[in-house]
């Protein structure tokens, strides 16, 4: 305890909050506080505020609910748990972890709620999937990047691993990819509320890096999410390292069965969920990471999102590359993605990442025919598969969206490649 006021005292004093500013929305009003950054700018800073109803008891592993309103002020100047998860990659935040934890936050500053026509970033975190949370950005870059150029920001959370990637087949059961529900559900909350605190609801740009990206491009691209002819939720994106190589239901399914069977639920999808309700959170969380036996690589452990279900009835990812709706976009990558991981210059591969990112039919045969050539050295390259799928997609879709007529921009740290002109850096 002693720790926890320690680090909320210091927080205090790095933030140099001298006011509490209140926001009312529609469900009900929040106190958040003022942060200087190092530049002496002053923006104010909301957190933890609930865009849905706490994803717990029966409305575990249902699609996020609408939020009740409040009768009280929310005390929006801390961070809310992250979401429920357990993996070596994330100690996690003070905070600490909690099912409950469908919030975003919200950077403004005085100026922009005065004319509430401020553009909005509505930025998504990555994590495969499995781990990570809106923390990862601090108050300072956030402010500095964005807040202090008049910008309002928007970030996420939603639910991952077990509570957010599992599919047993069956979407009146459970509903494929609930950490996208989650994220869309977040938008819908931004658009209809950031009127309150300065923004302008048809000027929000979604961006995400890693799994984050993913999200983006999936909103940007997949007929579940944005139909051809019907209006965006949003103008424009931003990818930041973002792949296509979705995993497929089938194997989708077939993890989430290995979570069950740990729990010792079987039976039809209806019947696992109705098992798997009762089980507690940590519970859930152990079967997770037993099955991933602490990789979260292992090809048998959930991870990512995948193909199939309302968001995302596709069979490939060309089908979202070759979805002819322009878009603003700035996309790029590293130049040595995935590097941290160890997978540099790898050729011991479970996947067919690049095979899924391009969308071909042979795909089996093309993947052999790619390990093959990697190992006889006939094909040389300094990046593994999950590199490539990245800069792949990357590539793909700028000459897929130049085409179409789309305002495209690449990241200079981009490998060169043909046909696309490298845009100012992201």
């Amino acid at each position: 305890m002693l720790f926890i006021l320690l680090f909320f005292l210091q927080a205090l004093s790095s933030s140099s909050i001298s006011n509490f500013p209140i926001v009312s929305t529609s469900f009900g009003s929040i106190r958040g506080y003022e942060y200087k950054n190092d530049a002496a700018f002053t923006a104010q800073i909301f957190k933890k505020l609930p865009f849905a109803s706490p994803p717990i008891g029966d409305l575990r592993w249902r699609k996020p609910q609408s939020p009740s309103k409040w009768n009280t002020t929310i005390d929006g100047t801390f961070f809310g748990p992250a979401c429920a998860q357990r993996t070596l990659m994330y100690a996690g935040p003070i905070t600490g972890f909690s099912e409950d934890c469908l919030h975003v936050n919200v950077y403004t500053n005085e100026k922009c709620r005065t004319s509430s026509s401020c553009s909005v970033i509505f930025i998504i975190h990555g994590g495969l999937g499995i781990y990570e949370s809106t923390m990862k950005f601090p108050d300072e870059t956030l402010v500095t990047n964005f807040v202090s150029q008049d910008i309002v920001v928007v970030t996420t959370a939603y639910r991952v691993g077990a509570f957010g990637i599992m599919a047993l087949g069956d979407e009146n059961a459970l509903p494929a990819n609930l950490a996208m529900h989650d994220v869309l559900a977040a938008l819908k909350f931004t658009r209809d509320e950031i009127h309150a605190f300065g923004g302008d609801k048809e000027s929000i740009t979604i961006m995400g890096h890693s799994t984050g990206a993913q999200i983006a491009l999936n909103f940007a691209f997949s007929p579940g999410i944005s139909p051809p002819g019907v209006p965006r939720l949003f103008s424009s994106v931003i990818s930041m390292s973002g792949p296509l190589g979705l995993e497929k239901e089938e194997k989708q399914v077939e993890r989430s069965h290995l979570v069950a069977n740990l729990l010792k639920c079987s039976g039809t999808a209806r019947e696992i969920i109705a098992c798997m309700k009762k089980k507690t959170t940590d519970e859930i969380l152990d079967a997770a990471f037993d099955v991933q036996e602490g990789d979260i690589f292992n090809e048998r452990g959930l991870i990512g999102l995948m193909m199939g279900g309302e968001l995302m009835p596709i069979r490939s990812a060309r089908e979202l590359r070759e979805n002819n709706q322009p878009i603003r976009m700035m996309i790029g990558t590293t130049l040595y993605e995935t590097k941290n991981f160890g997978l540099y210059n790898s050729t011991e591969v479970d996947e067919d990442k690049v095979n899924r990112v391009l969308g071909i039919d042979n795909d089996e045969e093309c993947f052999e025919k790619y390990l093959d050539d990697t190992k006889s050295r006939e094909f040389v390259t300094e990046h593994s598969t999950d590199s490539q799928a990245l800069f792949m997609t990357a590539y793909s879709l700028a000459k897929e969206q130049s085409e179409s007529g789309g305002e495209v921009r690449m990241a200079k740290e981009m490998l060169p490649m043909p046909g696309i002109e490298p845009g100012p850096p992201g």
